[in-house]
């Protein structure tokens, strides 16, 4: 098991090991968490893609 993490950007560069990603990832997946709740505390919208081309389609679209 894992500890989690609670980390600034700062800090990413201190979790990095060559032997093991797994803490570099698990803060990078929690900064990408904090910063989505950030700004939609903001009253910014955000739209997510699970692909590439789901991208080029909602951008060639977009109206």
């Amino acid at each position: 098991m894992f500890a989690v993490f609670t980390v600034s950007i700062s800090d990413l560069v201190n979790l990095l090991d060559t032997a093991n990603f797994e803490p570099l990832r698990i803060a990078v997946l929690q900064l990408i968490e904090k910063l989505e709740i950030h700004l939609k505390t903001k009253g910014v919208s955000l739209n997510k893609f699970n692909s590439v081309p789901e991208f080029e389609s909602f951008y060639i679209n977009r109206g």
